[in-house]
């Protein structure tokens, strides 16, 4: 007697999985590609592949972000908040979305009505704000953070106190970066003596690029 043997059914999923796992491979190493043409400033190239890549997936954070990116350094300023504002629906929890995105409104209010400006000053700060606390080593972030409070009004959300609190943690990150920020706000507080004092700071932390000595060469020409 003959054993019956079970009928094999055929890998339809296993091989669905790995052509999914295919293109979303292929798909990666596209955007890493892009985002080495964004970083070379090659902006048409990148714009896109990011583009095709969130036309396939509207869920692609990845290049709402750099389409953001990407608009903000060409001064379309609304398409930047809208890709930005895309971006961070889509990873609330990325600090650099937010950081992004505070910077953009903060470029929308500079050619805004005095009306409008402060609405989009209170996003600005409430960005940067979300940005630090998602992440309190981002001190590019914190360092916008202080700016904010040290130029804009104090019925705007402006206070000198918060900007230098903000410096204070960002050295203790980033001391180099905290006293340059430092510098640069002392310097135009016209503070010259403190001023001179944190960019020699700085100059003590710093190592092959001489980002510091550069800084305040530029702070000795404009105090001549």
């Amino acid at each position: 007697m003959k054993m019956k043997l079970p009928k094999l059914k055929p890998f339809t999923l296993p091989l669905a999985a790995l052509v999914l796992l295919a293109v979303s491979t292929i798909a990666q190493t596209d955007l890493d590609a892009a985002i080495k043409q964004f970083e070379a400033k090659n902006y048409a190239e990148a714009k896109t592949v990011f583009e095709q890549a969130f036309n396939a997936d509207q869920k692609n954070a990845v290049a709402a972000f750099y389409l953001g990116r990407i608009a903000f350094q060409q001064n379309k300023t609304d398409d930047a908040v809208r890709w930005l504002e895309t971006a961070v629906k889509l990873r609330d929890d990325n600090s650099g979305y937010h950081h992004w995105l505070g910077q953009a409104y903060g470029k929308k209010a500079l050619a805004a009505t005095m009306l409008n400006r402060a609405s989009l000053a209170a996003k600005v700060k409430d960005e940067l704000l979300k940005a630090v606390s998602l992440d309190a080593s981002n001190w590019e972030a914190r360092a916008d953070l202080a700016k904010f409070y040290a130029e804009v009004p104090a019925f705007l959300g402006g206070s000198s106190e918060k900007a230098f609190e903000q410096v204070e943690l960002i050295k203790k990150t980033n001391p180099l970066q905290g006293w340059l920020v430092a510098g640069e706000l002392l310097a135009n507080q016209k503070k010259n003596a403190n001023a001179e004092r944190a960019y020699l700071e700085a100059e003590k932390l710093q190592s092959g690029e001489f980002e510091a000595t550069m800084k305040l060469g530029r702070f000795y020409q404009q105090v001549k």
